[in-house]
């Protein structure tokens, strides 16, 4: 009980020593103060104790100089941020959450006051000499100062970071230090992923927050790195939401930059070209039209490269790689090893229309590539193309007499028909090859001086070995 009253106590103090102040609107300094060596005794007293860490007599003592004197002696504003330190540590101290968000109240209210004590000029400052805007530079500062606090120290809600940053970055402007950029990119992503803000909020912090940082990139070379490394964090936080927020236009400038530090990487080349196009970039965009060529050719060598490395666990890719390369045999040994490690029937079929064509077409194996065919064709029932290729082939014959090559054409064309009937799919190819070789079929003239007629069964001869019914080309 006595533990809890103390608590309770000690918040009163807190709020009381903060009020005071609120309810006077005064930055009151211990000049002329009746108090004046009391207050200035008691400030060299927790000054001290701070240097030494000893936070206990520091607090004791700065309770007394800041009570007196808010604002010390008007020339500086240690009571408010080692008020900040002193409220800190006593947040440490406790494990009481009451009491611990009393603290932290009262330490971010001490950057409230001392950033309103510029702004009056109670606080005043050599090289401001009167300048109004220089004061509010000097507030912004202090409160970009709060807001580092609030993210890094309390975590508190963005909402509450984004409003304390807003107006930090207005008084500050270029004056903003570094250690506002992250704070101010995550609360951005957040209140747009959670739409307290819209994109037009997002994109106009981000660009004033770019703009101080590449002023003090430019001129300010003792903490250029840490501007540099600010705008970093800054992005990485908009990179959480810049594509609902940015059109190409900011990929562009984006982007491209990296072009220019690395020329020769093929690899960002297609990075940067195939995100431009994601972000709705137009191809006939100059800076599209400049990266096309050197993109392409990346591409050829990049899928190149891929397929080799697949074709290494793959025998279906490699025996494509072979194929391309006009190593018609090697990629027919693939396609066997494919066919051997696979238990899919469609696989199968895929694999032996390809070896089909490859033996009928590239090598002029007719009865191997007819067998390839027909093997594809077991493997996928309804599937027209290895008739089609069939048929082809029995086209393209060129061996016997006349008589012979027109009976092949009735022979192709059988297959078409059954392709056609089988397949809904190559219908239309397969009747075009019908129309087309109608009148290669044989003479009826010739088919008389055979004594043979319309009907009668005639076996091809060649590899094909088919046996059709007759029909001339006058039917």
């Amino acid at each position: 009980m006595k533990a809890s009253s103390h608590i309770r106590s000690t918040i009163i103090s807190v709020f009381i020593l903060a009020l005071s102040f609120a309810v006077s609107a005064q930055c009151e300094t211990w000049n002329d103060h009746p108090k004046q060596d009391e207050a200035e005794g008691a400030h060299s007293i927790y000054r001290q104790a701070l240097k030494n860490d000893n936070f206990s007599l520091a607090e004791e003592n700065w309770r007394i100089a800041y009570q007196i004197a808010p604002a010390a002696d008007g020339r500086r504003d240690y009571h408010f941020t080692d008020g900040v330190k002193i409220y800190k540590w006593l947040a440490e101290q406790t494990d009481d959450k009451t009491l611990k968000k009393a603290y932290r109240d009262s330490a971010l209210m001490m950057f409230d006051y001392a950033a309103e004590c510029y702004r009056q000029q109670a606080i005043t400052v050599s090289k401001c000499a009167g300048d109004q805007e220089c004061y509010d530079r000097k507030a912004g500062y202090i409160l970009g100062r709060k807001a580092y606090e609030m993210y890094y120290t309390f975590n508190m809600s963005r909402e509450k970071i984004y409003k304390n940053l807003k107006e930090s970055v207005e008084l500050a402007g270029n004056a903003s230090e570094y250690i506002i950029f992250e704070p101010m990119g995550a609360a951005l992503a957040a209140l747009f992923q959670r739409d307290k803000i819209d994109a037009t909020e997002v994109r106009t912090q981000h660009a004033l927050l770019k703009q101080i940082a590449a002023h003090n990139i430019a001129n300010n070379p003792r903490y250029k790195d840490y501007y540099e490394s600010g705008l970093n964090r800054l992005n990485h936080q908009i990179d959480k939401i810049e594509d609902d927020v940015y059109d190409c236009e900011y990929f562009v400038d984006k982007l491209t930059p990296q072009l220019e530090e690395y020329p020769d990487s093929g690899a960002l080349v297609k990075e940067v070209y195939e995100t431009l196009l994601e972000k709705d970039c137009d191809t006939s965009m100059q800076v599209m039209h400049e990266l096309q060529p050197a993109y392409d050719a990346y591409m050829i060598e990049y899928r190149d490269r891929v397929r080799r490395e697949l074709a290494k666990t793959n025998p279906n890719i490699a025996a494509k790689l072979f194929y391309d390369e006009g190593e018609y045999q090697k990629a027919l040994d693939k396609y066997e090893e494919a066919i051997a490690m696979t238990d899919e029937e469609e696989e199968k079929a895929e694999y032996y229309f390809s070896m089909a064509s490859i033996q009928g077409r590239k090598l002029k194996r007719y009865s191997d590539a007819r067998s390839s065919a027909l093997k594809a064709a077991q493997y996928k029932s309804d599937w027209g193309r290895p008739y089609l290729l069939i048929g082809d082939l029995y086209a393209s014959t060129k061996c016997g007499d006349s008589w012979d090559q027109r009976l092949s054409i009735l022979a192709a064309i059988d297959k078409y028909r059954y392709a056609r009937n089988i397949d809904p799919e190559v219908r239309s190819t397969a009747d075009r090859r019908i129309a087309n070789y109608r009148s290669s079929r044989p003479i009826e003239s010739e088919g008389f001086m055979r004594g043979l007629k319309k009907g009668d069964e005639v076996e091809v001869g060649c590899w094909i070995g088919e046996t059709v019914r007759l029909r001339f080309s006058e039917d």
